[in-house]
């Protein structure tokens, strides 16, 4: 069997919550700062010098779910 890994250079995850006030409070308690960018009223987003970022928005009907994207570099092969 071969493996393939890729080498990730930045990730975005992205969750709806149904308070973004709320979830504002806890994420900026959580990582010791509030958000970096409010791109739009419903939306808070938090940037990480590595690549990553965290971004929030207001959907109650879909509080909850989320996505996580991940954006590769390079393949390299392993065993």
């Amino acid at each position: 069997m071969k493996w393939v890994v890729m080498e990730t250079f930045a990730s975005s995850e992205t969750f709806a919550v149904k308070d973004l006030q709320a979830a504002i409070d806890w994420y900026s308690k959580l990582l010791g700062r509030g958000p970096d960018v409010r791109p739009a009223p419903e939306i808070a987003e938090w940037n990480f010098e590595d690549g990553r970022y965290l971004q929030l928005y207001e959907l109650p009907e879909s509080a909850g779910s989320g996505c996580l994207c991940l954006m590769a570099l390079a393949e390299t092969s392993a065993r």
